[in-house]
């Protein structure tokens, strides 16, 4: 009973101390308020695209190729896993291809988008005031850009910069209800944020026609070299088939092999010529109206909660400490 009493007891002292809580309290909203304000706006613009999967002819004759070596039913890279399509836009090979793509921020004139994330990017008040070297060297802004020389093996700190800026901004993901890749660009301008959404959609559609071309070609090559040993062991068996006619088996058995052969290998030679696109844009992208980033709500909310949270805790602490 004497604890329900402290308890009680302490409640009260607590709700005694609200004048001190509310001022805690709104001190926290108004730091909340100003933090949230400072923190640059930044925009996402998304696209939807629809990985295409082709099978019919190529399933059926799957059983085929793998008898002589050939996987035939993945030497087509039509039915790949979506999650390879977010590993192409995240390496960086594929982001350095961006590098010299033009962009057209609506306060700056046209740049590169290397540029833009390394050279033009907004920032909290606070972090300039607390970045001492800024006071005492030229802005970057105002450096004349140059050319620039990329080894992915010895990257400049402003290149790992660039590369890890958007590589943060592109966000690849696959809705599996619908089996839909959902791509998503956060930049501070909306334009920009769209912009780059359509450059790389067609660089992936371009990287991923790459991809398939060589697999293919490499299997063609390697259908042509079959094709030319079971054909050799044809013509040394018909050779021989006036003085063994026990062979006429193996010259039907090689025969039958050339011919299935020859049928792969003009199956994969129609997949070579093929320049049909390996997924279909379902929801293009938009120039986004609203900022989706920060969320000022929930910044202003959570220092709110934890300065009423933090206040509380204090007036306890102190309680106890003076009853002891």
């Amino acid at each position: 009973m004497g604890k329900e009493l402290d308890l009680v007891g302490l409640c009260k002292y607590v709700w005694s101390k609200k004048r001190f809580l509310a001022i805690v309290t709104v001190c926290g909203i108004v730091v909340g308020i100003i933090i949230a304000v400072g923190l640059p706006k930044e925009y996402t613009s998304k696209a939807k695209l629809l990985p295409l999967q082709q099978k019919g002819e190529k399933d059926r004759n799957a059983s085929m190729a793998s008898m002589i070596g050939l996987s035939f039913a993945t030497s087509s890279l039509d039915n790949l896993s979506v999650g390879l399509y977010s590993e192409i836009l995240k390496s960086s090979s594929f982001l350095i291809g961006l590098a010299d793509m033009k962009v057209k921020p609506s306060d700056l004139p046209e740049m590169t988008l290397y540029d833009y994330l390394v050279k033009n990017q907004r920032r909290a008040w606070w972090t300039k005031v607390l970045d001492f070297s800024s006071w005492f060297s030229s802005s970057e802004k105002d450096s004349v850009s140059k050319a620039i020389e990329w080894d992915v093996l010895y990257l400049t700190p402003q290149q790992q910069n660039y590369i890890n800026q958007l590589n943060r901004r592109i966000v690849a993901w696959e809705d599996k209800t619908s089996g839909l890749l959902n791509i998503e660009v956060l930049m501070q301008d909306p334009v920009v944020s769209a912009t780059v959404v359509n450059v790389l959609i067609d660089k992936l559609r371009e990287s991923l026609f790459l991809i398939k071309k060589r697999k293919l070609e490499s299997d063609l090559h390697y259908m042509e070299k079959m094709y030319d040993e079971a054909k050799h062991s044809y013509n040394v068996l018909e050779q021989q088939k006036d003085m063994l006619n026990e062979r006429q088996l193996e010259m039907e058995a090689s025969m039958s092999l050339c011919n299935m052969i020859a049928r792969q290998y003009e199956l994969l030679q129609v997949e070579v010529d093929d320049e049909r696109p390996m997924f279909s844009v379902i929801d293009s992208a938009r120039v986004p109206i609203d900022f989706s980033n920060p969320n000022r709500q929930m910044i202003v909310f959570v220092f709110a909660f934890l300065s009423l949270f933090g206040s509380i805790a204090w007036v306890i602490l102190r309680r106890l400490f003076e009853s002891e």
